[in-house]
């Protein structure tokens, strides 16, 4: 042993994997363990073979492999390698009395971080170890077709080895960060979501997440917003399209959220949210205002009425809730479409027909993908309304409680009012011509304090009526008249009453 400043030795390798410069010096002094001054500079190497070189020694097994498998291709431009202090406590992360340090450049490197996730490609990255870390900054490089603006990845500690930690930001088409739900990583929360959308346009995403390396040490994390850049949104199951999207998506592992992102749709401008429920769906609301062409075009169901009985426009809020990851099976997606009627007329007889000044309230809700479900609707607080998912049959009630869906087929009226006038309700449903195909059976029951029927004003009158192929037969009870009909409906043939 002796002590004192050894002269510095000079290495040069030329391998295979790389070519390197090196200077070192070992100093060993009495009771001192050895140290080591070493400065290393390597070039034009290959990225697959670089973890025969690094400090495995103070990496875990998975930590390599990890890097085996992220790095597997791709050149090391240059790097630089500084030790100085005693090798008994390299890499001196413990004690603070000496350095290690690798700093790489690399070029067209992939970066595979994590299975389930999109790998970077085209990657020119800068890394650095320091200690008992890993930095990795990235230059350059692309997801899909989106270009990397800004991205880095930390190991904060090699040994015990913790999570993978990523920051960065990508632009390009919006399609890449919605096919970026569709991923292994997402599929199972977002994939249902994503497969419904067809998108257009560019946008920018901005990504802070967690990926654990090692079981049980460290949790998944994912903070992400997606910001829209006059982008286009379609869901073609619901004929929905908006265009001119701008705002900010928020995505987390199990949720997405959004408020005031804004378009155009239906040719007028609409400000959308996204927001989790409580049970785990997702819920997309809308704010615009309609016509009753647009109306018809979204509820194709019930169009021939819409463009009939309403004139004008007014505000409307509509909501789709998208079931989640842990609904039931077939669970549906539900359209709900509310809205008070304010500027729009009803064109409808008393007691329903509407002024555009005036309020009533009207709520639609209807399956539209999923197990079918019935199709409910309020107007006001004492008409409602409930059809079978195929149509085929229906109830409405005014003032006679809730409508339920009556059966198999046919439709029913359930009626409890001060005044009607049958003459004109008559008028309105003739005028009216929505159904196709053979006329539907349907059942009316009717309770009036004044009714009007053919000139006729009955007191205090029940009236039931059935339709059944070719024939409408009934009873009417009132202080004026009481009795049973039967009545052709194919000719005009009297009225049969007794």
């Amino acid at each position: 042993p002796h002590s004192g400043h050894p002269p510095t030795q000079r290495l040069a390798a030329d391998t295979p994997d790389f070519h390197s410069n090196t200077r070192y010096s070992i100093r060993h002094a009495d009771a001192q363990p050895l140290h080591l001054d070493l400065i290393s500079d390597l070039f034009d190497g290959d990225v697959a073979r670089v973890s025969k070189y690094l400090p495995t020694a103070i990496m875990g097994k998975k930590l390599v492999h990890w890097l085996d498998r992220s790095l597997s291709r791709g050149r090391v431009e240059h790097a630089t390698a500084l030790i100085s202090g005693p090798l008994a406590t390299f890499p001196y992360h413990k004690t603070r009395n000496g350095t290690f340090e690798v700093v790489a450049l690399t070029r067209d490197t992939p970066l595979d971080y994590q299975q389930g996730w999109p790998p970077l490609e085209d990657v020119s990255a800068r890394l650095e170890f320091h200690e008992n870390s890993l930095d990795i900054t990235l230059l350059e490089g692309r997801i899909y077709n989106s270009t990397i603006e800004q991205a880095r990845a930390t190991i904060s500690s090699l040994d015990p080895t913790s999570p993978l930690l990523m920051k960065g930001r990508l632009k390009g088409p919006l399609e890449d960060e919605i096919r970026l739900l569709r991923e292994d990583a997402l599929r199972k929360e977002f994939g249902h979501i994503a497969e419904a959308l067809q998108v257009g346009g560019n946008a920018e995403l901005k990504l802070d997440f967690a990926v654990p390396l090692v079981d049980g040490r460290g949790d998944y994390r994912l903070d992400g917003s997606l910001f829209f850049n006059n982008a286009s949104l379609s869901l073609p199951d619901w004929d929905l399209d908006i265009t001119q999207v701008n705002g900010e998506l928020g995505i987390s592992l199990d949720a997405l959220r959004g408020s005031g992102i804004r378009g155009e749709a239906f040719g007028r401008p609409v400000q959308v949210d996204v927001t989790p429920m409580p049970n785990g769906d997702t819920r997309v609301s809308a704010r615009t205002s309609l016509g009753n062409d647009a109306l018809a075009r979204q509820l194709p169901q019930l169009a021939a009425p819409l463009r009939q009985l309403l004139d004008g426009e007014a505000e409307f809020s509509i909501e789709v809730d998208i079931p989640g990851i842990s609904a039931a099976p077939g669970a549906p997606t539900i359209l709900s479409v509310a809205s008070s009627l304010e500027g729009m007329r009803l064109n409808l007889p008393p007691p329903l027909a509407k002024a555009p000044q005036e309020r009533k309230d009207l709520l639609v809700s209807m399956p539209v993908a999923g197990e079918p479900r019935p199709t409910l609707f309020s107007l006001g607080s004492q008409l409602s309304g409930a059809f079978s998912p195929d149509w085929q049959s229906g109830q409405i009630r005014y003032q006679r409680g809730k409508a339920t869906p009556p059966g198999p087929a046919g439709y029913q009226l359930h009626a409890r009012l001060e005044h009607l006038d049958l003459d004109a309700w008559q008028n309105a449903l003739v005028s009216y011509d929505g159904h196709r195909g053979a006329p539907p059976e349907w059942l009316a029951d009717i309770h009036s304090e004044r009714l009007l029927l053919g000139g006729i004003s009955l007191d205090e009158a029940k009236l039931k009526v059935q339709a059944k192929t070719g024939t409408l037969q009934g009873t009417v009870a009132s202080r004026q008249l009481e009795g049973e009909f039967s009545y052709p409906t194919g000719n005009a043939q009297p009225l049969d009453m007794h």
